[in-house]
């Protein structure tokens, strides 16, 4: 499925990739495709998903560390096309940040595969000591992104694998006695 679209944060068109991320996930917030801004709209290729499942969009702000989740939703068509260069379809957001999950939730790093940074983010549902190790397919720590105490909510750690081989890598967040695991690819 491709997705041309315009966002909007509130009434302000996103056009800087720079300072934005955008991303389409569906119902389980794994990552289904990374827009790439194309000078006149976000262009999306949205791989991996069921005909009929629901498809949501979500902006990440690179400075603020914010995260938007929009209200609309797409419903996923293999070999469908939404919107096009000449009438991309908008995708608008709000201002507020999503209200945090009572959950421990690890989403799929964004770009996956990713050459050599990715961001991974995640929810603590409550205050408390988090770690966030990488590990390589031998199960040895390669890299630890997070080891302190953070405040419930989102949270979004960015990882520079530039001195890593290419391969799958698995990345644990670990809050109180919960470990939640996520394997990744980077492509060199």
């Amino acid at each position: 499925m491709i997705i041309m679209a315009e966002i909007y944060l509130e009434e302000d068109l996103i056009v800087d990739p720079q300072k934005f991320s955008v991303g389409i996930f569906d119902s389980k917030m794994r990552c289904r495709a990374i827009g790439k801004w194309e000078k006149d709209f976000w262009y999306f290729t949205v791989r991996g998903n069921i005909d009929g499942e629901e498809l949501t969009c979500r902006i990440f702000d690179k400075t603020t560390k914010q995260e938007f989740l929009t209200t609309q939703s797409f419903i996923y068509q293999e070999d469908s096309v939404l919107g096009n260069f000449s009438a991309p379809t908008e995708i608008r957001f709000e201002h507020e940040i999503p209200e945090a999950s009572s959950t421990l939730l690890l989403n799929q790093n964004v770009p996956n595969p990713f050459n050599p940074n990715t961001q991974i983010s995640y929810n603590l549902p409550q205050d408390g000591k988090v770690k966030l190790i990488i590990y390589n397919v031998k199960g040895q720590s390669i890299a630890e992104l997070v080891n302190e105490y953070q405040k419930s909510g989102m949270h979004t750690v960015q990882w520079d694998a530039a001195e890593h081989s290419s391969g799958i890598y698995f990345y644990d967040l670990q809050f109180g006695n919960e470990s939640l695991v996520k394997k990744c690819l980077m492509l060199k």
